[in-house]
């Protein structure tokens, strides 16, 4: 039983039982030295006593309303407190993360403008690179272009060599009074179809 329904049924017995003592000469009121009404007087004072009563059980009744209406009140700021404590808490996490997030945004722009760095390092020593190969492909360019003269130079010298100076093996010797130019002349007549006359020095 709630306090509210003990309160309620102790004062009900309260009312009955100084009902009955009216009655029947006895009564629990906290002065027994007064002295007793008459019947009549007694029986308004009953009728007083029990309106006072009723009138206190409503307010009782009222006051253990607002005292229940309290209790839900403390419940919801209970759980409205619970709610808040929570809702701190995960704001408290959430900015931990932004916090970490924010962190690692700091990381990723470092190593944005270092490999923006590294970039423009690398992209200035490729074009020095383009700019050595460059000149390297003129001077292997002017370096064939040498060889190729130097190697026109050295077919025509060396044909001009074999043109003035021609060798002759093998020619047979039949006699040591043989004439060799004339020998020479013949063969280059004969077998290699040259007729001009050819004047050796």
């Amino acid at each position: 039983m709630c306090n509210r329904c003990k309160y309620h049924s102790l004062i009900c017995r309260c009312s009955i039982k100084d009902h009955q003592n009216f009655f029947t000469g006895t009564t629990s009121s906290p002065f027994p030295n007064m002295m007793q009404p008459v019947m009549q007087s007694t029986m308004n004072q009953g009728t007083d006593t029990q309106g006072i009563i009723e009138a206190l059980v409503l307010k009782v009744d009222k006051i253990f309303e607002k005292l229940t209406t309290l209790d839900k009140v403390n419940e919801k700021l209970c759980k409205f407190e619970s709610t808040m404590n929570n809702l701190v808490k995960n704001v408290d996490k959430v900015s931990k993360r932004m916090d970490d997030v924010e962190k690692s945004m700091e990381f990723v722009n470092e190593q944005f403008e270092i490999s923006k760095t590294d970039h423009t390092t690398v992209t200035s020593s490729v074009s020095q690179l383009q700019a050595g190969f460059n000149d390297m492909s003129l001077d292997v360019d002017n370096l064939k272009s040498d060889l190729s003269n130097l190697h026109d130079k050295h077919l025509d010298l060396q044909t001009r060599s074999m043109r003035e100076n021609l060798v002759f093996t093998g020619l047979p010797l039949t006699n040591e009074t043989e004439d060799t130019e004339d020998l020479l002349r013949q063969f280059m007549r004969n077998e290699m179809k040259m007729d001009s006359a050819i004047d050796f020095p």
